[in-house]
């Protein structure tokens, strides 16, 4: 189940690039109410008194929105001479705040940088996003909240509200004048990347709650985490700790009801594993029995091979599957522009249908079928040694129940569940985390293999010499 929490936190990268992706498509620049374009700018000279909208790839606002700044792009820039007098409503990958906003800002993407000379004159202008990072320079003051559902969050100016977090990391280095409700993961784990480079320079650090000399919370601090933080020297108020069942471990459990919570969550997640990965292992094998045995004797005689092929089939899946959505979006503009008619419709849910098709089919194969013919292959060794030892100590035959191949994939099934859902902190986990990624895109790899071979045959048979014997498959 780490593996998919991890999925779920990461897809998020996913979704930024998209949205700021979105920018691509649009052509020269036009001003009506707004602006679309590829390079959009907001010179110094300029005063807007209405609502802007915007579809860029770069925005920057040199000069006065008089009302809100609504749109999407992928980089977004408020200068330091630029203001905005109502709310800042951004979706895309980078919102810059240099200038001055006299609403609340609202931002969905990758980073939120509030730096340089940002100002806020209205006493009340609150702070809310949703993405992978935020920063805050040490000369900027919020005069309201802060909330921020993301990655990272590293508070560096004076904030005279209160602080929402829920995300891994949050750095608190300044005065917080409210209270605190934070959730953080386990400051012995690690940033999943050391940098997110594709798009943007966003330097991830490690999860935790932390403070430096500078940061203090007047108000009380409400915190969940996997481990207990000493912060209580940077809290005026009162410190509320609760241990959390996500990354902690079972031998750092401080009271009995979180230890029989955490007991509790690992026979479930046990149990949701065991029964979706058998029904799907025992379904297959008794429909398409050669889809389960065939990349299990691959997994077997080569397993190398087998995962090497998962790997790289998983790693092309990003390209294609970005690929695969940009031309869908490409058709569908193509196709709103020659027409608005029920075609266009026609076309948007086949291309939504194609798109869901594909993930879905590529999540089903990762996280389903090659766990279930890796599985399969550690229930067979191990019934197998049960066999053994069985005829050489026991008295009368094995079980009949040891020859049964659905018996097979639930034993294998039960016991890899056991190991990679075991809460025994980050650490470990990421070692569980590596293992279950290890079983699945061996079993993707040794499918793939299968079906390549199967090819090969099929394609090639009767041709060596005009006799109907098959070419071996090509070496890996």
């Amino acid at each position: 189940m780490r593996y998919f929490t991890f999925l779920k936190r990461a897809a998020w990268v996913f979704i930024a690039s998209i949205v700021a992706s979105l920018a691509l498509f649009v052509g020269r620049v036009e001003a009506t109410d707004g602006l679309r374009g590829d390079e959009c700018v907001v010179a110094a000279e300029e005063i807007i008194i209405e609502d802007f909208y915007f579809f860029c790839n770069t925005l920057v606002v040199h000069g006065l929105v008089d009302g809100d700044l609504i749109g999407v792009a992928s980089e977004v820039t408020i200068s330091q001479v630029g203001r905005v007098t109502g709310n800042v409503w951004v979706a895309g990958g980078q919102l810059t705040i240099e200038g001055i906003v006299e609403d609340d800002v609202h931002f969905a993407g990758a980073d939120l940088d509030i730096i340089g000379l940002a100002r806020f004159p209205n006493p009340e202008t609150d702070v809310i996003a949703l993405g992978l990072s935020l920063e805050t320079a040490s000369d900027v003051v919020i005069p309201g909240d802060v909330i921020f559902y993301g990655y990272q969050a590293t508070l560096n100016s004076r904030i005279n509200g209160d602080v929402d977090f829920q995300g891994q990391a949050l750095h608190i280095n300044a005065a917080i004048g409210g209270n605190v409700h934070a959730v953080v993961g386990d400051p012995e784990g690690s940033a999943p990347l050391d940098s997110f480079p594709v798009l943007y320079s966003i330097t991830f650090s490690d999860p935790g709650l932390r403070f430096t000399t500078e940061g203090y919370v007047n108000g009380n601090l409400h915190y969940r985490a996997p481990q207990r933080t000493s912060i209580a020297r940077n809290v005026g108020g009162t410190v509320f700790f609760t241990q959390s069942l996500d990354q902690t471990s079972l031998t750092q459990v401080e009271e009995s009801e979180t230890f029989l919570q955490l007991l509790g969550n690992y026979i479930l997640e046990t149990t949701r594993d065991v029964a979706a990965l058998s029904m799907v292992g025992v379904l297959v094998l008794n429909f398409f029995a050669k889809l389960i045995l065939e990349p299990g004797y691959r997994v077997q005689t080569r397993i190398i091979s087998a995962f090497s092929w998962g790997l790289v089939l998983f790693l092309a899946s990003i390209p294609v599957g970005l690929t695969l959505l940009l031309g869908s979006l490409v058709v569908l503009g193509v196709v709103a522009i020659v027409t608005l008619n029920e075609l266009t419709l026609l076309v948007s849910i086949v291309l939504v249908v194609a798109n869901l098709g594909f993930v879905g089919g590529f999540i089903f194969l990762v996280a389903f079928l090659g766990r279930a013919v890796s599985c399969f292959v550690v229930g067979y060794v191990v019934v197998r040694w049960a066999q053994q030892t069985w005829l050489r100590y026991g008295q009368q035959p094995p079980p009949r129940l040891l020859g049964e191949l659905w018996f097979t994939v639930i034993i294998g099934v039960t016991l890899v569940s056991l190991l990679v859902n075991l809460p025994l902190g980050a650490l470990v986990g990421r070692a569980q985390f590596l293992l279950t990624g290890f079983v699945a895109l061996t079993g993707v790899g040794a499918i793939f293999m299968y079906l390549r071979d199967l090819y090969y045959i099929s394609d090639r048979r009767g041709l060596l010499l005009g006799r109907g014997r098959a070419i071996p498959p090509p070496p890996d």
